[in-house]
């Protein structure tokens, strides 16, 4: 067992640190104030993290250097290209959590152990507010105990003697100077209070809270004081290894609820195979869109369902987990679990091929893939005895690795074109297109509206309504660089292109 102390700092450096992060979050957010106050979003995020990332690492002076330095620069770097291809939440979740990796990594406050990282992430992501209220209300208690001459009452003398001596002063100077008189006339404290803007003071306050957990002397750490971490050497399992924790039910007591469930699942499965696979005809008053629509959520749901009973009664290292019998049961029921999950994405692609691509079952979509790979991953922690820190650690790397490809996607345009080219006017089935949803997906859809308008004509009249004042916010949205994007640019050439092309076109008319 490895033990390493983390001394608590003293009162000095709680005081100086706590001053050190107050205006370094007013230069940060300053900054930010220039870049997306009342102004578009785009490239400017990326601007601003990389300066956000210098200005951390510059406040904590020492960087790791090596393997460990250039693999937190590479890992930064991706996370900032979804942002520079488009913006959007995915993309800004990637990049917020590619910056707090590079600081925790690059600064040394964090192993390459996937949980300790996420861990980690997540607290500097979401405990912003609550590490800022924390850290003032302790350099608070603090300094009413300090004689200190940069934070206790000898500071504060200095200021008040300042501003009261300076005020006298100032008056003395106006009954004797009839100019300086004049000016102070001039002051309206009301017309200054009209130039407050309460809008923009809210968002300097948001962004000091949330750059102020970064900024601390002790990255992903809860507060200042004595942490003791402690390092296990895991063991391998043996088949003679027994488990301390108790399990729900006895072995033979886990044969009859597995038997039966097994049994329900053949029924649901065979059912599957029979209408949804193999094509045969449904009972009269049943349509293939209600049987494929009605069965994928709530067969996500029981396979979610068996999958965490499975981790409850299978625990690692115990003797369900030996047992013959109940391993077989255990298999046979995943497999049909992942075969369910597997109808449940043929159900859903059935029935968006009849109606329509959106964002919800585009994103159900992608949750079944994931939850797949989350059940043959069961399977593997079965089979080869793995713990459920790796069962942990396998589904959140599959589930990083799955929103950062999305994250790269222009979701907008797939399902605008999507929709466009599976419409009844394209395809000749299926259903009118959705104009209102099509609007309502934003500039990315413009070359898909186009496309659209050019087939069906008079026919498509609100989205000739609806493709101008999507082409005017686009404009309005490049015509600002903080606003650029590498796809608002490529759809920019392309509208350029479009109206060229009408200009020739009417030059030949």
């Amino acid at each position: 067992m490895n033990t390493r102390v983390i001394p608590a700092p003293t009162a000095s450096v709680v005081l100086k640190g706590v001053r050190d992060n107050a205006l370094l979050s007013l230069l940060i957010a300053g900054f930010a104030d220039w870049l997306f106050f009342r102004h578009p979003v785009g490239v400017s995020v990326a601007l601003f993290i990389c300066a956000f990332v210098a200005a951390t690492a510059f406040a904590h002076r020492k960087l790791a250097s090596g393997r460990t330095f250039w693999t937190s620069v590479g890992v930064l770097g991706a996370s900032l290209l979804p942002i520079v291809l488009h913006y959007g939440l995915l993309p800004l979740l990637v990049a917020l959590a590619g910056a707090s990796f590079f600081l925790l990594a690059a600064t040394g406050y964090v192993s390459f152990d996937f949980l300790d990282l996420l861990q980690k992430i997540l607290r500097l992501l979401i405990g912003g507010p609550v590490q800022m209220i924390f850290d003032l209300t302790r350099a608070s208690a603090l300094l009413r105990r300090s004689d200190m001459r940069i934070f206790g009452r000898w500071q504060f003398a200095a200021w008040a003697t300042t501003f009261g001596l300076g005020a006298v002063f100032l008056l003395l100077f106006s009954v004797a100077n009839p100019l300086i008189q004049k000016w102070l006339s001039e002051i309206d404290p009301l017309w200054l209070l009209g130039q407050l803007d309460v809008a923009r003071a809210l968002f300097w306050v948001v962004c000091v809270m949330l750059s102020w957990p970064f900024l601390r002397s002790r990255l992903g750490t809860k507060g200042f004081r004595k942490k003791k971490i402690r390092r296990k050497s895991a063991r391998p399992w043996t088949p003679q290894a027994k488990s301390t924790s108790v399990a729900p039910m006895r072995i033979d007591q886990l044969v009859l609820p597995l038997a039966t469930f097994n049994i329900l699942f053949l029924v649901q499965t065979w059912l599957d195979v029979t209408y949804l696979w193999a094509g045969t005809a449904l009972p009269a008053g049943f349509t293939y869109a209600e049987y494929a629509h009605r069965g994928a959520y709530a067969l996500i749901f029981a396979s979610a369902l068996a999958s965490g009973f499975i981790l409850l009664i299978m625990r690692s290292g115990g003797e369900a987990e030996r047992a013959p019998t109940i391993r077989m049961l255990v298999f046979v029921w995943m497999a049909q679990c992942t075969f369910l999950v597997v109808s449940s994405i043929h159900r859903l692609a059935l029935y968006v091929d009849i109606y329509a691509l959106t964002y919800w079952r585009a994103f159900a979509l992608t949750g079944m893939v994931l939850i797949a790979v989350g059940l043959a991953s069961i399977v593997a922690r079965i089979a080869f005895h793995k713990s459920n820190t790796w069962l942990v650690t396998v589904n959140s790397a599959a589930a990083a690795a799955t929103f950062y490809i999305c994250s790269l996607v222009n979701v907008p345009a797939v399902i605008a074109n999507y929709n466009v080219h599976h419409s009844l006017a394209f395809a000749g089935k299926g259903v009118r297109l959705d104009q209102l949803y099509l609007c309502s997906l934003g500039p990315e859809a413009l070359p898909a509206i186009e496309t659209y308008i050019s087939k069906e004509g008079a026919r498509a009249d609100y989205l000739q309504t609806c493709s101008v004042r999507l082409m005017r916010r686009h404009r309005r949205q490049m015509s600002n660089w903080r606003g650029w994007t590498f796809y608002g640019w490529r759809l920019t050439k392309y509208l350029n292109s479009q109206d060229q092309a009408n200009l020739t076109r009417e030059s030949k008319d």
